[in-house]
């Protein structure tokens, strides 16, 4: 069975650019090296990070910046911008003649229904800064926390 690392690369694209690149190289060609793709790939998932406002970038110019502070980007927002799908998949084409065939689409609906939404809601409790700072980076030019200001 074949599955999408859409998400994890369109993170990982996210982190490198927030991160500032490879010595400040934010070419797809930097992206791809960095995520052992091709640089049409990296090219197709910025260009979704782009069409869902979380990514800015001018074609042409190697600068494509984060629309958001990485603190205020959560995963479930990037997960629904490349994926968006199901996280889980059931047979649908099973053999309604038989009772459990026929049902079991329906009881694994609202089963994986509920799991997508507590996935989704989990995504949505971790932004960019959180996967930053589970990476060593900290001696790279990442923009600092915002501190609240007291009133």
């Amino acid at each position: 069975m074949k599955y999408s690392t859409r998400f994890s690369d369109a993170i990982h694209i996210v982190v490198f650019i927030a991160a500032g690149g490879s010595d400040g190289d934010l070419s797809s060609a930097a992206i791809a090296k960095s995520l052992n793709k091709n640089q049409t790939q990296v090219r197709q998932i910025m260009a979704q990070l782009k069409r869902h406002h979380i990514l800015d970038s001018v074609p042409g110019h190697v600068c494509p910046q984060l629309v958001k502070d990485p603190a205020e980007l959560d995963l479930a927002t990037i997960y629904q911008a490349v994926d968006g799908g199901d996280l889980l998949h059931f047979n649908n084409e099973t053999n309604t003649e038989c009772r459990i065939g026929e049902g079991m689409p329906d009881a694994l609906d609202l089963i994986f229904g509920q799991v997508q939404r507590a996935a989704l809601a989990k995504l949505a409790t971790y932004s960019i800064r959180d996967v930053f700072n589970q990476l060593d980076l900290s001696l790279l030019n990442f923009p600092p926390e915002k501190q609240e200001t007291p009133n």
